[in-house]
């Protein structure tokens, strides 16, 4: 597949032959990727990266500007430049100050194919979408996305290609200036150069190519202090045999015991924890788990698995009967001889005060892998036990804790305070 440039066009009444194009006074401003539209719905959705500028008929040369004429574009000495980027859902030019001149108006033609002849800009300091400083030494460009592309799914329109190659835009960029000297004069981009650095020859338009980036998964908050560390909660299974290849659900249910008032709000968790059975450590690791209580609440659903390998959910508070802490699917290995094996799960608590926290194990086969396995997360909602893998039922045998197969988090556990 060709590669698909994004070309931006600077165009003018003449092409005629230029000067070659001095370097440009003044910092330029660093290249960012403006990820302010990635959230948790466009984790993983291409959006434009303005990190990948390049200018492809001037050799691919990377940049963020291009160089503003003032007066004749034939004759032009770049008095200044314009700056492009993408931001949130924009694609925005801010036109740099030119010394010892004011700007009075600016505007930018875009389409999706050359212009011929001079076209009108749609987007100028007249209907909005340029703005000028206030003290007219520098003008401001907006561009939304929804301008560019008819796609009705802008992202997928800037980046047709997911994360590869974006579109293909023209565009004029003009201005008009004025000062005392000189009175009002017109100003535009200049012309682009097909052999630079020399410019000896020119396109009356501008390539400016760039990739578009997935947008990173959100940020995981760092969970609230813990009011108990290394806490162990312990167990043991049963005598019957668990099958090599089955999987041991392993559940943490907990009331709360700390006082609430009407519109109350808590979180509780279970971080940074570990399973030891027989005294050896097990995997995996039990994912973090955070649970939001709210007295509004009077029911629940089941145990969300995020991307982040952490358990969410919301439950009533205080709630009645159970409410889910945490749990954990571990593949039995071959050779193991779990049966009357000792269980201990440790790690820290999150909670705004005392919890009473049991433990159960079930044995399920075939295997009950976490991501479908939806734990229930009170007991309001469909009469199962908090922490049952309603995703897993159909697979449920005898062993854990369980009464040989007939319960199907298995028998929780004595009662343990914490915090």
């Amino acid at each position: 597949m060709p590669l698909t440039l994004f070309a931006l066009v600077a165009s003018f009444a003449s092409a005629a032959s230029a000067a070659s194009v001095p370097a440009l006074g003044g910092a330029q401003p660093a290249k960012r990727w403006d990820t302010s539209i990635c959230d948790a719905s466009t984790a993983g959705v291409p959006i434009p990266d303005s990190n990948t500028f390049n200018l492809s008929l001037e050799g691919g040369r990377q940049d963020v500007c291009w160089g503003l004429c003032v007066g004749d574009p034939a004759t032009c000495t770049p008095q200044s430049q314009i700056c492009f980027t993408f931001a949130g859902r924009t694609l925005t030019f801010d036109y740099q100050p030119v010394p010892g001149f004011t700007y009075t108006e600016a505007g930018i033609w875009l389409g999706l194919s050359a212009p011929s002849g001079t076209p009108a800009a749609q987007f100028t300091t007249g209907n909005g979408y340029c703005v000028l400083s206030a003290d007219e030494s520098t003008v401001h460009c907006a561009v939304p996305y929804d301008k560019i592309t008819p796609n009705p799914d802008v992202l997928a329109g800037m980046c047709p290609n997911g994360d590869r190659e974006g579109l293909v835009l023209y565009l004029t960029t003009t201005a008009k200036l004025t000062s005392p000297a000189t009175g009002l004069l017109p100003a535009a981009g200049r012309l682009s150069c097909t052999d630079y650095p020399t410019c000896a020859s020119h396109s009356p338009f501008w390539a400016l190519s760039y990739r578009c980036t997935k947008c990173p998964p959100p940020s995981t908050p760092p969970p609230p202090p813990a009011c108990a560390t290394n806490v162990c909660f312990s167990t043991q299974f049963n005598s019957q045999p668990i099958p090599a290849g089955a999987t041991v659900w392993l559940s943490a249910a907990f009331k709360p015991k700390f006082g609430t008032t009407a519109g109350s709000t808590a979180t509780v968790g279970f971080v940074n924890t570990r399973v030891l059975i027989n005294g050896l450590p097990v995997s995996p690791a039990p994912p973090h788990s955070f649970i939001s209580l709210d007295a509004s609440l009077q029911t629940c659903s089941v145990a969300a698995l995020t991307p982040s390998n952490t358990w969410q959910t919301t439950a009533p508070l205080p709630g009645s009967g159970n409410t889910f802490f945490s749990a954990v699917g571990i593949p039995v290995p071959a050779g193991s001889s779990w049966a009357k094996a000792k269980v201990s799960w440790c790690g820290d608590i999150v909670a705004p005060g005392q919890i009473a926290v049991q433990i159960a194990a079930a044995v399920y086969n075939p295997a009950c892998e976490m991501g479908v396995a939806n734990p229930e997360a009170c007991e309001t909602h469909t009469g199962y036990h908090a922490g049952v893998p309603t995703g897993c039922l159909g697979g449920l045998v005898a062993g854990g804790t369980g009464g040989g197969g007939s319960n199907w988090s298995g028998s929780l556990s004595s009662t343990f305070t914490a915090c």
